[in-house]
């Protein structure tokens, strides 16, 4: 198993008060390491978490 902790994965943004998505970040390296170890089929678990 690969667990990845990340401050900014990308997946959405805001526009007129509404979260709508959009594709994940590849500016921390995230993206590329995903595509390179994500198995076809793999189950897998996003928590995002909102600091208020």
């Amino acid at each position: 198993m690969i667990a990845y902790l990340t401050s900014h994965i990308g997946g959405s943004y805001k526009k007129d008060g509404i979260r709508l998505p959009a594709p994940l970040s590849g500016q921390n390296g995230l993206l590329g390491s995903l595509q390179k170890h994500w198995p076809d089929n793999a189950k897998v678990l996003i928590l995002r978490v909102w600091q208020r």
